[in-house]
């Protein structure tokens, strides 16, 4: 057995032992995260060509099926086990970012609980059949990225309640995991009145993008509308933000103006800051923190932090690309939560392995040509040296 195979193995069989998975079901979620990691499919019968068992191959497909979308089946506590896996790495990271996501499926009107969604891929953002997916990922400073959550729901479903009550549930979870010590990172569409309530009785520290339509309360007791204060905010203060020059493939660093204000929202009752980003040529980005502000560098912090999120918003799309997982065909929706998260799953063991052992990743990387030296989201290098090296049995 070749040494990359045993070293996914030994990672799932320990998220596996803190799970409390069924020997059975240990040894399916090895099989699935090899598939994905050497084939980059979704498709059963990608797993089943690697098990290689005789008799047809449908028959063993039939059975993978049967046993990833069982009722009884120890899959689920997958979630519990890979939280409990990655704890140590994610209580060293800075920021958690939270994001939704979608799953399209336009020609799978089969499929249990199918939901309508917005194609976020698409320019037009139009409606398509699909599925909703919460992301939630554990951020540092240096560009780092752990996934510690990937979980699809559909408003179709019995168990569903409210759009942000499917955010909030496995937020707590992560929460329970982790701690309050990470600065929490949301797009503006969450900024509605009801989740921010929500966020300030889960005691962390949270920063929300606004979509400036809301009313604050300054220090003098004046109201004003957030779009004017925005817009008339000096921003005397400077980051920073890390890109790598498309044309010299070259890390550089791009120079952005902030400022910031103490502010209340009329809704609730506690000091809150607003700091303004230069956008450019684009609109200001507008943040809205719980965070205790106090000096300039306070803030810088916090303004760097969520000019970095984009690399959650990147690790999501290499999720779907890498993992093919937009392409599953299961049908129950027991097995489409399972095999969605298992994606993630086999993504999060990689992560891990480029914080845990960047030596061992980079010997990896090191297998595959490089066409530009330097990039800030190394995953895309990683799988497909594990892939070539899973091609090669070594």
């Amino acid at each position: 057995m070749g040494a990359t195979i045993r070293r996914l193995k030994r990672s799932v069989q320990k998220v596996a032992r803190a799970s409390g998975l069924s020997v059975g079901d240990a040894a399916l979620a090895q099989q699935i995260v090899l598939s994905f990691a050497r084939n980059g499919s979704s498709h059963l019968s990608d797993v089943a060509r690697m098990l290689d068992e005789s008799g047809p191959l449908i028959d063993t497909e039939r059975r993978i099926s049967e046993q990833l979308g069982a009722r009884d089946s120890s899959l689920d506590a997958l979630r519990d086990g890979w939280l409990k896996a990655a704890t140590k790495a994610a209580r060293r990271m800075s920021f958690i970012a939270v994001d939704g996501t979608d799953h399209v499926k336009p020609y799978g009107k089969a499929f249990e609980f199918l939901d309508t969604v917005r194609d976020a891929s698409d320019r037009r953002k139009h409606l398509e059949y699909g599925y909703w997916s919460v992301q939630i990922d554990a951020l540092d400073e240096a560009c780092g990225h752990l996934p510690l959550c990937s979980e699809v729901f559909s408003t179709k479903a019995p168990e569903y309640k409210t759009w942000y009550d499917a955010f909030l549930r496995p937020m707590l979870k992560v929460i329970d995991a982790v701690g309050r010590e990470h600065t929490w990172l949301f797009d503006r569409g969450f900024d509605a009145i009801s989740f921010l309530r929500s966020l300030m009785t889960l005691r962390i520290h949270w920063v929300v993008r606004q979509q400036k339509t809301r009313h604050v309360l300054l220090a003098n007791g004046e109201i004003v509308a957030m779009s004017a204060l925005a817009a008339t905010l000096r921003k005397p203060y400077a980051i920073e933000v890390p890109y790598v020059n498309k044309s010299t493939h070259a890390a550089e660093h791009a120079t952005a103006s902030f400022g910031f204000a103490p502010v209340r929202l009329p809704d609730i009752d506690a000091p809150m800051t607003m700091i303004v980003i230069d956008g450019g040529r684009d609109e200001d980005i507008v943040l809205l923190t719980n965070a205790r502000i106090t000096d300039a560098d306070q803030a810088a912090s916090i303004a760097l932090a969520y000019v970095r999120r984009w690399g959650s918003e990147e690790a999501t799309r290499a999720l779907k690309q890498l993992t093919g997982i937009e392409d599953f065909r299961v049908r129950k929706w027991e097995s489409i939560r399972r095999l969605t998260f298992i994606a993630m799953l086999t993504c999060g063991v990689q992560a891990l392995l480029l914080l845990t052992r960047p030596a061992t990743a980079a010997r990896y990387i090191t297998r595959v040509k490089q066409f530009i030296d330097h990039v800030l989201l190394r995953h895309y290098r990683l799988w497909r040296g594990i892939t070539a090296a899973l091609l090669t049995g070594a």
